[in-house]
């Protein structure tokens, strides 16, 4: 548990960000230059939306891959994951090659 949360939190979080920075700086000045009547505080907020707008399609399609997760086209064609049981036996092998 806690390499799973060193990684979320000090990987995942920190590309998570890089990424957002990105976008927000990308869209504000796309904005901008538009030649829409933005001001600076205008343009911020068509960012965040616009942000949040890909956001949400990103996620509608993460949660469309979940549900049709047990569809076996889509099943077969994506990398099987195995299931707890699996992992634990392999690791128990593992520690009892390791001793």
């Amino acid at each position: 548990m806690t390499i799973a949360g060193f990684i979320r939190n000090g990987l995942v979080a920190t590309m998570c960000n890089g990424v957002y920075s990105y976008m927000l700086r990308y869209y504000v000045t796309d904005n901008m230059v538009s030649g829409r009547p933005y001001d600076y505080m205008q343009s911020l907020m068509m960012g965040i939306k616009q942000m949040y707008g890909v956001t949400c399609v990103g996620g509608t399609f993460f949660l469309l891959l979940l549900m049709l997760w047990y569809v076996q086209p889509v099943r077969s064609t994506l990398k099987h994951i195995p299931y707890c049981n699996v992992i634990g036996r392999e690791m128990k092998k593992e520690m009892k090659h390791e001793k």
